[in-house]
């Protein structure tokens, strides 16, 4: 019976450390949350601040002085980016349809040109096109933008 109030001790002591363990570790991975959840709102923020240019040509009706200006935007993102390949991150690829049949591989170069060649020629800006698709890479930004051109009602 002598040991029983030191065994008391040691089981409260054990208890207690294991209590102050316990509080430790549910700080550290409430902390760790904390921190994962405001890189998680940063990256969203980075890819919405990414995307926000070129979804505003998501439209259903636009005209040729604005694929223009989808595709100056794509040729100035992956120039900044360094990036010249589809399938790299942060590449942007632009396809038109049917006027010039310009495909996401036919790379900027092209895009460049066909830019240069239409930009002062009014027959061009009068071609309506919408935006008939967009693609996300696995990171939630803008991969590739379709363009299509449509019939107008004043046709």
């Amino acid at each position: 019976m002598d040991n029983a109030p030191k065994a008391l001790l040691m089981a409260g002591g054990i208890l207690f450390t294991l209590i102050v363990i316990s509080i430790f570790i549910m700080s550290y991975n409430k902390i760790t949350e904390m921190s994962q959840q405001k890189q998680d709102a940063l990256n969203v923020k980075e890819i919405v601040k990414f995307n926000e240019p070129f979804i505003s040509y998501q439209k259903k009706e636009m005209y040729g002085a604005d694929i223009i200006s989808i595709l100056h935007l794509a040729i100035s993102n992956n120039e900044r980016y360094n990036v010249n390949t589809v399938g790299e991150e942060y590449y942007v690829g632009i396809v038109v349809e049917s006027y010039v049949s310009m495909s996401e591989d036919d790379g900027m170069n092209k895009a460049k040109n066909f830019c240069e060649n239409n930009k002062g020629k009014e027959s061009f800006k009068k071609i309506a096109f919408e935006c008939s698709g967009v693609e996300y890479d696995s990171n939630g930004r803008v991969k590739k933008m379709t363009f299509k051109e449509i019939q107008t009602q004043s046709e």
